[in-house]
C-alpha cells in the first residue's frame, strides 16, 4: 500500500501540487474506521484553488474515483471526475461547473460498453441523450429541455423502433405493495427462526430479474445450512414481483434486507 500510495502522490505533486496530503480508511458510507475495516482508501492533496480526492478499493488498492472539489469539505465538485468499478474499468465520466452543478458532456460505461451520452447544462440535461442496452446497441434517443422531455425515440432489443409512452425509470410493484411483501416475509422468517438460538442480524441479498421472479438469493454472514436452506426457499417461492423498467425495458435489480434475530 505504501508503494501505491507513494507513487500516487509523487504523480501528482511533479503535476504541480503541494505535498499537503491526507490519507484516511473509509467505510462504504464514507466514515472513517480503522485499517482493517476500510473498504476505501481516500487521497487528499491540498492545492491553492482546490481539493483533489482520489478513491482507492481497499481491497485490490485499484482507483475508484478522482476529481477536485473547491472546499476542504468536499461538499462542491468542481472540474472532471471519474468513476470505476471493482475491475478498474471506466463507468462515468462527468464534469462540474464552479456551481457545483453538473456542466457539458456525460458518459457512462458498462462492461467496457458504452451506455449513455448527453450533455448537462447547470445541473440540468439538455438537447439530445443516446441510452445503449447492454450489446452497446441504441435503446433509447431522448432530447431534453431544461431536464424535461422534448421528444424521443426507442428500439426494442431487435433495433426495430417501437411508438409507446416513455418510461425513463420504474422500480417494481410488489404484491400488495413493498412494505407488506418485505413484512411478509420478515414474519415468515420470525416463525422458521423463534425456536432457534440463533440472535444478531444478517442480510439477504438478492435479484429481482426481467420476469419478477427472485433470483441469487445470497445469505451473509453465513448461518447454519439448515436455516440458510429454509430462508433461500422462502425468497424463491415468494409472488412475482412487476419487474423493474429502464427505458421501456424490464431490467434486473439487485436489493437487501437486513434481518435481526432477538
Amino acid at each position: 500500500m505504501k508503494k501505491l500510495l507513494f507513487v500516487s502522490v509523487l504523480f501528482f505533486v511533479l503535476k504541480g501540487y503541494s505535498q499537503d496530503t491526507i490519507v484516511n480508511f473509509l467505510n462504504n458510507k464514507r466514515n472513517i474506521v480503522l485499517k482493517d475495516n476500510a473498504s476505501l482508501i481516500q487521497v487528499i492533496i491540498k492545492k491553492d484553488t482546490a481539493v483533489l480526492e482520489n478513491l482507492y478499493w481497499a481491497k485490490t488498492r485499484k482507483l475508484k474515483s478522482f476529481g477536485h472539489y473547491l472546499d476542504n469539505k468536499l461538499t462542491t465538485k468542481i472540474g472532471k471526475f471519474e468513476y470505476y468499478d471493482k475491475d478498474g474499468a471506466l463507468e462515468i465520466i462527468e464534469s462540474y461547473n464552479k456551481k457545483g452543478f453538473r456542466q457539458g458532456k456525460y458518459l457512462s460505461f458498462k462492461n467496457k460498453k458504452k451506455r449513455t451520452i448527453g450533455v448537462y447544462n447547470n445541473g440540468k440535461r439538455n438537447g439530445m441523450w443516446n441510452f445503449y442496452d447492454d450489446n452497446g446497441l441504441k435503446q433509447a434517443r431522448i432530447v431534453f429541455k431544461k431536464d424535461e422531455v422534448y421528444k424521443y425515440i426507442l428500439w426494442d432489443k431487435d433495433g426495430n423502433k417501437k411508438d409507446e409512452p416513455l418510461i425513463i425509470e420504474r422500480k417494481p410493484k410488489f404484491p400488495g405493495g413493498q412494505k407488506a411483501y418485505i413484512r411478509r416475509i420478515r414474519n415468515k422468517l420470525g416463525t422458521i427462526f423463534k425456536n432457534s438460538n440463533l440472535q444478531g442480524k444478517f442480510f439477504v441479498k438478492f435479484d429481482i430479474n426481467i420476469v419478477g421472479s427472485i433470483d441469487n438469493v445470497i445469505v451473509f454472514p453465513k448461518i447454519p445450512d439448515v436455516y440458510q436452506k429454509v430462508v433461500e426457499n422462502i425468497f424463491y417461492n415468494s409472488p412475482k414481483c412487476i419487474p423493474a423498467i429502464s427505458l421501456n425495458r424490464n431490467i434486473k435489480i439487485t436489493d437487501t434486507m437486513p434481518i435481526t434475530l432477538n
